[in-house]
């Protein structure tokens, strides 16, 4: 199998360890705990009303266990946080040291690393604390993704078939697009930004539009309620949930009729 046994990464501090992934996981949460518990991070989560902040991080390395600096990177669910950490965890990103890799997956196969943190954010007298949650999504080994794929773009690899699925969904767009003639005769154009998901059956659902004008969200919906079934997004083989989020551009000109 491609997916099992795991890609794993050891940390060459927990190369003796029992469990080597729990030891990871350990030594990657408290770099990140002792960095957001700064004081003028902390600050930032003041006129944050979430009781819980979430981290995560992702890892790919090279075939030498070398980090790839540009594909690996953090994520907070606080925005504010999100901005101003970056620079600090791109830091602890970079001082990564080389991994040695077991179950190393070859090209084209892509393993990701996932590993997830949380933390209450405890608040006592205008003071601000963070306090780590044991979570059972501790880090297992890396992770294959594979992308839903559009009718038509099937034994590609990952990446032809990505691009294969942004030309077709615009191919379908330009097809299906039809400007509203009452929005051509009040002038109103605009934006409307697409959310909908790919279930793990590949159907197209739960579609949500946002837009300048209730006549150009109709249509960007009707458009989207065209789109076929898709062979679903796979995680470690197994079919998976995927969002999406497309915006439709409606502008006027002379020649919309």
């Amino acid at each position: 199998s491609i997916y099992y046994p795991q890609e794993q990464l050891i940390h060459p501090d927990c190369s003796n360890k029992e469990d080597s992934n729990d030891c990871l996981y350990d030594l990657m949460e408290k770099e990140v705990f002792k960095l957001l518990n700064q004081k003028k991070k902390l600050n930032l989560l003041k006129k944050i009303k979430k009781d819980t902040l979430s981290i995560n991080l992702t890892i790919l390395v090279n075939a030498n266990g070398k980090i790839i600096k540009e594909s690996s990177y953090f994520r907070i669910n606080a925005k504010k946080l999100n901005e101003k950490s970056k620079s600090s965890l791109n830091g602890v990103i970079r001082a990564l040291p080389i991994f040695k890799i077991l179950n190393r997956k070859t090209a084209p196969v892509i393993s990701k690393h996932f590993l997830n943190f949380q933390y209450a954010i405890l608040r006592a007298h205008d003071e601000i604390k963070l306090e780590p949650i044991k979570t059972q999504k501790k880090y297992t080994g890396g992770t294959i993704e594979e992308t839903p794929i559009f009718p038509g773009c099937e034994n590609l690899s990952d990446t032809e078939a990505t691009a294969c699925f942004h030309k077709k969904m615009k191919n379908h767009i330009k097809y299906h697009f039809k400007y509203p003639s009452q929005a051509v005769s009040q002038g109103i154009s605009g934006k409307v930004y697409t959310i909908f998901s790919i279930s793990q059956t590949g159907k197209v659902e739960n579609i949500r539009v946002r837009g300048p004008h209730l006549l150009l969200e109709r249509e960007a919906l009707r458009i989207l309620k065209f789109l076929p079934d898709m062979i679903p997004g796979k995680r470690n083989g197994d079919p998976v949930k995927v969002p999406y989020s497309i915006p439709i551009t409606f502008t006027l000109n002379k020649k919309t009729p």
